[in-house]
């Protein structure tokens, strides 16, 4: 994972010793390892993705096809063979994993596997997955449903 800021940096730098710590850990959960002296941190692996800001919540917009390509790399037991990048993160919204944002829309309003995330001039996609969803199995999934419904009202 990638700060959508600055990709070169790791997601997230805290201010005090504390927040350094606790980000730390975050920093190593999204595949950011130290890598030198200094303690600088490296990204550990290929970037599937970015870490991005969706209703004041932290989420990973996880690249259709590369977070797709890593995963069944990683785990090819897990994976079915011919499952393909849009059948399997449609399950992924389908099973409510997927932060509740309004989904691209293709050919005849079918909505479709990705999202579109607008960060100044720059239209990235994919599909956005909260950290508390990644991290703790999604607690946070309720009170966003409401925002969402609050902004529909």
């Amino acid at each position: 994972m990638v700060a959508v800021e600055d990709p070169s940096r790791a997601p997230f730098l805290g201010s005090d010793e504390q927040e350094v710590a606790r980000q730390a850990l975050t920093n190593n959960q999204l595949g950011w390892i130290a890598g030198g002296s200094d303690g600088s941190l490296r990204p550990g692996g290929e970037s599937v993705g970015f870490l991005v800001k969706i209703m004041d919540h932290d989420a990973v917009l996880f690249s259709r096809e590369t977070a797709f390509n890593a995963a069944r790399r990683a785990y090819p037991d897990l994976i079915p063979p011919g499952q393909g990048a849009a059948s399997a993160w449609m399950a992924v919204w389908d099973e409510g994993h997927a932060m509740p944002v309004r989904r691209e829309k293709g050919r005849g309003g079918r909505e479709l596997a990705t999202y579109r995330y607008r960060f100044g001039n720059i239209d990235l996609r994919g599909i956005p997955v909260s950290l508390d969803t990644l991290f703790s199995g999604g607690r946070i999934h309720a009170e966003l449903e409401d925002d969402e419904q609050d902004l529909a009202a």
